[in-house]
């Protein structure tokens, strides 16, 4: 079951009004618990999931491909996005998330609002290596060695997966 947020379209307004102003975006959907945003170049998706708000971008001149805007940052910066979610207090945890990831399109990753896909390869690169980690290690792999090697970019990462691996 999806949590609903009062007002949810009308927070998204609010909150990301100067972005829909500077980079020409226009509300193509926009329901209880999800919105869309799209300019010339970019179609973003914010949506409840569970309990959980995510925002993905779509390149409107390419594939259909959606990313998720953590990803894209972790992709873009090198650093991850801490989670500010508390079940004590859903609505406020996913009006916080909102404003983080209005935050990283007017800052960090503002180069998406005119359609600069250029970090797509890395960012499909780090989404198999994730894949990876999952798929050998399980959902708990965020505590391997090898997983804390990968977050320094410490490329001997992938010799100790295989271990892992090939002694399953």
């Amino acid at each position: 079951m999806n949590y609903e947020v009062k007002n949810f379209g009308k927070r998204i307004e609010e909150r990301f009004s100067s972005l829909i102003n500077d980079y020409g975006y226009r509300i193509i959907q926009k329901h209880k618990n999800s919105f869309i945003l799209e300019n010339q170049f970019v179609k973003i998706s914010i949506y409840i999931e569970h309990t959980l708000l995510l925002l993905e971008i779509e390149d409107r001149k390419g594939s259909d491909v959606k990313f998720d805007i953590r990803l894209v940052y972790r992709t873009v910066t090198s650093k991850t996005i801490r989670s500010s979610f508390t079940i004590k207090d859903v609505e406020g945890s996913i009006t916080t998330q909102l404003n983080e990831y209005c935050h990283l399109l007017e800052t960090e990753l503002k180069m998406v609002n005119t359609g600069d896909f250029s970090w797509v390869n890395n960012y499909l690169e780090l989404e198999t290596n994730l894949s990876r980690f999952i798929k050998v290690l399980g959902v708990s792999f965020t505590n391997h060695p090898a997983y804390k090697k990968f977050i320094k970019g410490d490329e001997s990462w992938k010799s100790d997966l295989d271990v892992v691996e090939t002694a399953r």
